[in-house]
């Protein structure tokens, strides 16, 4: 935890490494107070023990498809969404989202 210049907080979490060794880190910035980054802090450890979130390394490049999936189980999870509603959602990304921009790295992904 350290608070950058802007005065937010910066949160790092290392979860687990990967098979060359490299760790991988979830990052989060947060307003407040110091007090309340600790929260935050303590809050995404657990996120991170349950595997809730996904972590990634630093120059890992991310498909769409994998953040989409990590959208829904925060939904399913996290928000308790009905079953028919994710089913649904499943049902738009395999026919819209998948096809088209899914396998793209999402930081490759442009508006138009």
């Amino acid at each position: 935890m350290r608070q950058l210049p802007s005065g937010v907080w910066q949160l790092v979490v290392t979860a687990g490494r990967d098979d060359d060794g490299r760790a991988r880190r979830v990052f989060r910035t947060v307003k407040g107070s110091q007090a309340e980054a600790a929260r935050a802090l303590a809050e995404l450890v657990v996120e991170v023990d349950r595997g809730r979130v996904v972590a990634v390394a630093r120059d890992d490049h991310v498909a769409v498809r994998e953040l989409v999936e990590a959208y829904l189980r925060h939904l399913e999870v996290d928000k308790g969404r009905k079953h028919s509603t994710l089913v649904r959602y499943r049902g738009l990304v395999r026919c819209w989202i998948g096809p088209v921009i899914g396998d793209k790295r999402a930081d490759r992904v442009r508006p138009d």
